[in-house]
């Protein structure tokens, strides 16, 4: 058995945006001598979750080098009050920030916030997010915690802000004793609140900034006297993926503003090649699907893309719902505060850092219809499919797992609590908003997949809604004949290329059933031991069965999601496969 381990390099890369100098030099506040802070988590090291994918790459990613003392000085500063110093904390680690609750020697509570670099561009991030905040706090009901005091600068090291801690409680925290109707209030309190963002009307794509804000005066579109639109601060245009770097070699960067759907789709197509990293002979991948194949092919899909979406931008139904809208789509109840008297009435809205404008369209929501299939003829993922790692490790006498305290057992129920009833809330604020959003809502999804699948990285995807779209032209009234006729060898490549997605993705729903791990590989770091003890019996269960299948060890490790498989065999956990 040979597994290949390669690695890819990151490219350096040129930024469409040009960001004023700032003076790093600035002088740093200290706590006085008799006001040091009583010991509490590391502010520096992620310390909340592990991952079974990319362990050390994800948490070295979210490490943040700064003077939290000197944090702890501007918050005590932005307070204005009685408070004279910090005399307790708490560290709350989201995806892409870290939270520090900073209680003050007169009671009041700030939340002092951090971004990781994941996030995206630190700087930006930051201005765009308070102005974000500032801009629906002055123009709509929305209930949203007041900044106090924001930097993006390095005054201490690092980009922060600081604001009113939220009152309430967190949805999150009160979910779990919520009765049905009740949670149906939450979601009708919800839609009141954010009927303000309809009125809202924007000039281009993009995010909300000041008008002051340190970009060139050319990636500003003006707003307001206060506000403008500038680039577009997603995840999606920014080299800020944990060991998935962007190749910028051949298009630069392109993150808007844009002021119209055809400059839009450019970026996305823009947004898309970045993933795809230079076939040159000079690149080697680590457990990826690349390969000089499937690089050039995938290259050639998004220029037939590019073609395409030139077409579908102007279907009535599209250009009917291209109205620039700001959303804000992070509806996950640690976001929602309520009181703590009713827990139906919303108190307020946090964590707008990824709020941006999109076309109207782009808000809805689509399942890839290659990840909807059942996983029956799948045989090799029947030992996953309704089954507990408990029934496998009955099975197998020499089996043992770390011991896990019953409160554990409960904490990990909690995490792996179903989120479903989000996805009907969410519904229920689209069919409450305007006229032009209900008829967005009821657009063919063939009409709208390619517009997410240019930008990533997914061959599998791309080229399946492309074959749909293919199907579909006459149905859907496109003009013309579709740019993209797959040829009968085309076809019975994507069939497999197909099967082999439709795997690993049942491979990574089976997972997040039975070990509660997120699609990521993420779990909570209190978890760890037991839970990745349990993925090393699925995991060995698996390509058992792959390779009785006729497979090979080498292939069921590629179909595996995370690289914790591979990296067990590498550390020679399984001798009884030396043999194959």
């Amino acid at each position: 058995m040979i597994v290949r381990l390669q690695w890819l390099r990151q490219t350096p890369h040129a930024t469409r945006v040009a960001v004023r100098a700032i003076n790093t030099a600035a002088s740093i506040p200290r706590l006085p001598k008799e006001t040091q802070l009583p010991t509490g988590p590391d502010p520096y090291a992620y310390t909340s979750d592990r991952w079974l994918h990319r362990d050390d790459i994800q948490r070295k990613a979210r490490h943040v080098a700064f003077d939290f003392v000197a944090l702890c000085a501007k918050a005590v500063k932005a307070c204005g009050d009685r408070a004279t110093r910090v005399v307790r904390y708490e560290k709350k680690e989201r995806g892409f920030n870290r939270v520090f609750i900073l209680e003050m020697d007169s009671g009041r509570k700030v939340v002092a916030k951090v971004p990781f670099g994941i996030a995206g561009p630190r700087r930006l991030i930051t201005s765009s997010e308070v102005a974000t905040m500032e801009y629906v706090r002055q123009n709509t009901s929305l209930p949203i915690p007041k900044v106090l005091d924001w930097s993006d600068g390095h005054e201490i090291g690092t980009e922060y802000i600081i604001m009113d801690h939220a009152p309430g409680v967190s949805l999150h925290s009160r979910w779990p004793d919520l009765s049905m109707p009740e949670r149906k209030l939450c979601a009708q309190f919800l839609v009141l609140k954010t009927e303000t963002m309809k009125k809202l009307t924007f000039p281009a794509y993009g995010s909300i900034f000041f008008a002051d804000a340190p970009i060139d005066s050319e990636s500003k579109i003006k707003l307001s006297d206060r506000f403008c639109v500038g680039p577009h601060v997603g995840t999606r245009y920014w080299d800020c993926d944990a060991g998935r770097p962007r190749f910028y070699e051949e298009r630069p960067p392109d993150r808007g503003p844009w002021h119209d759907l055809e400059s839009y789709c450019t970026g996305l197509v823009n947004a898309g090649f970045s993933r795809i990293p230079k076939d040159d002979g000079s690149l080697t991948f680590t457990h990826t699907h690349w390969d000089s194949r499937s690089i050039q092919e995938h290259n050639r899909l998004i220029y037939i893309s590019t073609k395409i979406l030139a077409e579908l931008i102007n279907h009535p139904s599209i250009r009917y719902s291209t109205r620039p809208t700001l959303f804000y789509l992070d509806l996950h109840r640690c976001n929602i505060f309520v009181s703590e008297d009713d827990p139906t009435r919303i108190t307020a809205i946090i964590d707008w850092q990824s709020a941006a404008i999109e076309p109207l369209f782009t808000s809805l929501p689509e399942t890839p219809v290659m990840a909807e299939d059942s996983v029956a003829d799948i045989p090799a993922l029947k030992i996953l499919e309704g089954r507990s790692p408990k029934h496998i490790l009955y099975s197998q006498p020499t089996g043992r797992l770390p011991v896990e305290s019953p409160e554990g057992k409960l904490a990990r129920r909690r995490y792996k609590l179903d989120d479903s009833f989000f996805q009907p809330m969410y519904e229920a604020l689209l069919l409450h908003w305007a006229l032009r959003k209900r008829d967005a809502r009821r657009i063919d999804g063939t009409l709208l997949r390619l517009f997410t699948s240019c930008a990533n990285d997914n061959t599998a995807r791309l080229r399946e809604d492309l074959i749909n779209l293919s199907n579909r032209w006459e149905e859907l009234q496109l003009n013309g004949s579709c740019p993209y006729q797959p040829t009968p060898k085309e076809l019975a490549e994507h069939a497999k290329t197909l099967q082999d997605f439709r795997t690993t993705q049942h491979l990574i729903t089976s997972l997040k059933r039975n070990i509660g791990v997120d699609s990521d590989g993420r779990i909570p770091a209190e978890h760890y031991e037991v839970v990745k003890a349990e993925h090393r019996i699925l995991f060995k269960h698996f390509v058992e069965r792959f390779v009785e299948g006729g497979g090979t060890i080498d292939e069921a490790t590629r179909h595996w999601p995370f690289d914790e498989g591979w990296r067990m065999i590498l550390d020679g956990c399984f001798p009884e496969w030396d043999d194959y």
